[in-house]
């Protein structure tokens, strides 16, 4: 196995985002909570949440992927083949292995931290992200499931967001 970083997380979830088109992000929260990145129909990896054995670590795992087509680079490291482990702050990048594959945009993967509050109903929200929001999360929505506002105060936030943005677009006017 390869190691990229150091894995684990004590009792953390863990977000992969898309640091390119729509910026996606994919909340990894409970043990075998699994992601397919994808960069094109012919590079794509899976990644796994797993916890380590006899400890309360818990680490992202590249499970092992079809080598012929692409390698994944990890923080500038270049993998062949999988698993790798990886860890928050960790860049994960498919490359094609032919000099002809990449059109010369990056799609780079970023592994981030997230702060997960369970609602009333077992529900989960994420809350504390740390750049842009959730389009995706691992087959639930939690902010539509989310029965209760978990201490959130939503119209603050909203207002807050909407500010941001508004700040955001006045710096893009000429």
């Amino acid at each position: 196995m390869e190691k990229s970083g150091l894995a684990g997380s004590v009792g953390g979830s863990f977000v992969v985002r898309s640091c390119f088109d729509k910026w996606d992000a994919v909340v990894l929260n409970d043990v075998g909570d699994g992601a397919l990145l994808l960069s094109d129909g012919q590079r794509y990896v899976q990644v796994v949440l797993c916890a380590s054995a006899g400890v309360a670590q818990r680490c992202l795992v590249l499970l092992p992927w079809e080598s012929s087509r692409f390698v994944v680079r990890v923080n500038g490291a270049v993998h062949g083949s999988g698993p790798v482990y990886l860890t928050v702050g960790d860049e994960v990048e498919l490359l094609s292995v032919s000099p002809y594959g990449d059109d010369g945009e990056r799609r780079v993967f970023r592994v981030e931290p997230v702060t997960i509050a369970r609602c009333s109903g077992g529900n989960t929200i994420a809350i504390g992200m740390p750049s842009g929001g959730i389009s995706s999360m691992s087959g639930r929505h939690p902010l539509t499931n989310c029965h209760a506002p978990c201490g959130v105060d939503w119209v603050q936030f909203l207002k807050y967001r909407l500010e941001k943005v508004d700040k955001i677009l006045s710096q893009l006017k000429v």
